[in-house]
């Protein structure tokens, strides 16, 4: 009466495996009545609990034979049960990584095949009482699960930084450079976003060197940083942080240039400041390289120097709107020409000699 009790409560809950129903509301409702009969037969011997009570049963063998289907019943859904259970876990998990990968993960499509064969395997009682089809179902699962663990921790350590990665990313963070470069993004003619892109691409960067095996085996997204592996795309940290730390250089380089060749076109203003200020742009100038100590005053020497220089903002997209004009082809004369046109046109309020394009 309990093992009937308990295989109507699992019917009542619902026996789904792999997010798939086991069984369909027809079956269900036949099981349920067969289920019930029996434990309603099984209640009523209860009472012939003494010889002389017995003498008194009633039932023609036939009638009790009738509730074999009963426990034809009970076993078929204590065996989808105690598959479920046993296998469940497995198949949660599965679940749970393949949520977490794109598409065209190789490893997906090995799931996909798996998890249709084996709920076929499921809706047919011979195939799943069959000898050896639970150990089976149980190899082939932990395969794919040991795959998806070897692979989340090869991909885990190429997309977030390790211990050293970790380090490098917060000595540029805190590097002398980058505060340069910040100070310098004040000034006007500096096109700050190109500096705003790769310090935020450069914090964007995610450490972690914690993840374990075993944790990945219990859970199959990384507790410390949720990586997911179908997210990432593209280099690798560690190749990130090395065209970063580039780009940082490159930019003190290209900044420094700009700062340099406008400092020279606005001479006339650099005379005009006073003796220590002219004295800092005017030994820039000549050196053609920042000072090693990029301080608040250096910056508004420069800002003062070249205040007679107007910046004039080129938006990309609306240069890639007048080069492309429509999305018609051009000929390089044509294209010649629509440049030629843009340009005039950002210039045309600014004093002549005096506009300075930045793209933004």
């Amino acid at each position: 009466v309990e093992k009937l009790l308990r295989a109507s409560q699992h019917l009542r809950d619902g026996l789904v495996f792999w997010g798939r129903a086991l069984l369909s509301e027809d079956e269900t409702t036949a099981l349920r009545q067969q289920l019930d009969g029996t434990k309603m037969f099984l209640e009523s011997l209860q009472a012939y609990n003494s010889p002389g009570k017995l003498k008194n049963f009633r039932q023609e063998a036939a009638q009790v034979t009738a509730h074999r289907a009963g426990f034809r019943a009970l076993a078929e859904v204590q065996s989808l049960a105690d598959l479920s259970a046993d296998l469940g876990t497995l198949a949660s998990y599965l679940s749970t990584a393949e949520a977490g990968l794109s598409a065209e993960q190789d490893w997906l499509g090995k799931v996909r095949d798996a998890r249709n064969d084996i709920l076929a395997q499921f809706s047919d009682a011979k195939a799943r009482n069959a000898a050896g089809f639970r150990q089976r179902t149980m190899s082939r699962l932990s395969a794919l699960k040991d795959d998806y663990v070897r692979n989340y921790l090869a991909q885990h350590a190429r997309a977030r930084l390790g211990v050293d990665g970790d380090k490098r990313k917060a000595s540029l963070l805190g590097s002398q450079r980058l505060a340069t470069l910040k100070r310098l993004a004040t000034i006007d003619l500096m096109p700050e976003q190109h500096l705003e892109s790769a310090l935020r691409r450069l914090v964007d960067l995610t450490s972690c060197f914690t993840l374990t095996e075993q944790e990945i085996r219990t859970t199959p997204i990384c507790p410390h940083c949720g990586f997911k592996p179908g997210s990432q795309s593209g280099a690798s940290a560690d190749a990130a942080l090395n065209a970063l730390d580039e780009e940082l250089d490159f930019l003190t380089e290209v900044w420094t240039q700009t700062l340099v060749t406008n400092l020279l076109a606005a001479q006339e203003s650099v005379e005009l400041l006073e003796p220590e200020a002219a004295q800092l742009v005017t030994e820039f100038t000549r050196a053609g390289k920042l000072p090693d100590n990029v301080d608040d005053g250096f910056v508004q020497a420069l800002k003062d120097a070249l205040s007679g220089l107007e910046k004039v903002p080129v938006p990309i997209d609306a240069l890639r709107d007048a080069l492309l004009a429509g999305g018609s082809a051009a000929t390089p004369d044509e294209l010649k020409q629509r440049f030629g046109k843009f340009v005039d046109g950002l210039a045309k309020d600014a004093p002549t000699g005096r506009a300075r394009l930045v793209v933004e």
